[in-house]
């Protein structure tokens, strides 16, 4: 099934017509400790990012890039979330300390980009692997550091709820205050972060066509703020 989605998604792509905007298409491979991978799907143009994994039927998230508003679309319950990107964070923990240790192994290149490993680390903790290729996927590298950034603010408001005996270090670098550390010496071909949620890329593509719709938002469904979710 989960093959048969992302066939449907390549021929929709595919079908598309010439006036259609350019887009990047790109395919990752998932999985969490001990867990089986599921693809995860990324469509990007200059205005949107949208992201889908499994099989797509649950639903997908729209990243509006000029107006930083994020919906996350679920068909089963007929909603939108809507998150808004803001500014204000809160205040820095006293003792937040971090740095990237750059890996001098050599690793095969990928489209002619060389790879490089960072270890990410915070207040001596090591949060984050990434892989990153330079020069690759300009276009999809700014589309999800500006995602990350437009999601920190609620990343911020969910940790605010968590007492600070049970806040991690690596947790407040990475959703709260440096959400796009792991993006900032190119693009992610593999990530790894503190949970062991493996992230790998498995094929792209780019300069095709895609038919708007799939950038369109269900018109009937109910937009709730991540603020009533956090009520119940």
């Amino acid at each position: 099934m989960v093959r048969l989605s992302i066939l449907l998604l390549a021929l929709t792509i595919a079908a598309c017509a010439e006036t259609a905007p350019s887009t990047a298409f790109l395919t990752f491979s998932e999985s969490e400790p001990d867990g089986e991978p599921y693809p995860v799907r990324m469509l990007v143009t200059e205005k949107f990012l949208r992201i889908e994994d499994g099989d797509g039927k649950a639903g997908y998230i729209l990243f509006d890039r000029a107006a930083r508003i994020i919906y996350s679309v679920n068909h089963e319950a007929r909603t939108l979330l809507v998150l808004q990107a803001q500014s204000v964070k809160p205040d820095l923990p006293r003792k937040f300390e971090h740095r990237v240790e750059r890996d001098a192994a050599t690793f095969p290149a990928v489209d002619g980009k060389t790879v490089t490993h960072y270890r990410l680390v915070t207040n001596g903790e090591h949060c984050f692997d990434v892989y990153a290729a330079d020069g690759l996927l300009p276009q999809a590298l700014a589309a999800l550091r500006e995602y990350h950034e437009a999601l920190a603010f609620e990343q911020a408001a969910m940790q605010a709820s968590v007492p600070a005996t049970f806040q991690s270090a690596c947790d407040l670098a990475d959703y709260v205050f440096l959400p796009a550390r792991h993006l900032a010496h190119g693009f992610p071909v593999r990530q790894v972060n503190r949970a062991g949620v493996m992230r790998q890329l498995t094929d792209f593509k780019t300069g095709v066509p895609v038919e708007p719709k799939l950038f369109e938002l269900p018109k009937d469904y109910q937009r709730i703020a991540p603020e009533e979710l956090r009520k119940k």
